[in-house]
């Protein structure tokens, strides 16, 4: 169902929101994509929660992985 997709990404986006500075801007990219397979009953808000810490884990392990190819300083350049 769409509207649930919509809630858990709505969800979602709050790791962003826990883990970004300044976000919501014009020029960032910040977007989450829900799809759903198969037909599993699940809580909405459970799924929602850890929607949202996997996005905040995510995001954490892309600044510690990122490089900045000798252009621009890195975290793993500090």
């Amino acid at each position: 169902n769409a509207i649930w997709a919509t809630l858990v990404a709505q969800m979602a986006f709050n790791g962003f929101v826990k883990t970004i500075s300044p976000v919501h801007s014009l020029f960032d990219g910040d977007l989450i994509f829900v799809l759903s397979m198969g037909s599993l009953e699940v809580d909405i808000n459970i799924l929602g929660l850890l929607s949202e810490e996997v996005v905040i884990k995510s995001v954490k392990r892309a600044v510690i992985q990122a490089d900045g190819f000798g252009k621009i300083p890195a975290y793993r350049d500090l």
